[in-house]
């Protein structure tokens, strides 16, 4: 049972992002690193909305499975597409958010 939990879908708070550096927004301007954030922040709420539903589903799944055994075909970690934009689309944040501390922007919250 351990080894079909291990194929699951991630949640994304367990997803690290991949390392980008501040300096490839050293010529933007606050209001582009402003831009660039709040839409990276709408993708990546899009991003995490659909993984936790995925991974929530899975665990649905693994316990139908105790009863129905053949529901340990559907699953699989069959995002992993989306794990890879999550990485990077976080690390991009955190670099712009870097980047914005560095020159002294201030980020406001646009998303909703």
């Amino acid at each position: 049972m351990v080894i079909f939990l291990a194929g699951c879908a991630s949640f994304p708070s367990d997803i690290e992002p991949y390392a980008h550096s501040a300096l490839q927004y050293e010529t933007a301007s606050c209001q582009q690193i402003e831009a660039d954030h709040n839409r990276l922040m709408k993708r990546v709420d899009v991003i995490r909305g659909d993984m936790k539903s995925t991974a929530q589903n899975d665990i649905w799944q693994v316990g139908a499975s105790i009863i129905f055994w053949p529901f340990l075909f559907l699953l699989g970690d069959k995002d992993d597409f989306g794990k890879r934009e999550l990485a990077d689309i976080t690390g991009r944040l955190d670099a712009l958010e870097e980047a914005a501390r560095l020159k002294g922007c201030e980020l406001t919250d646009r998303t909703q």
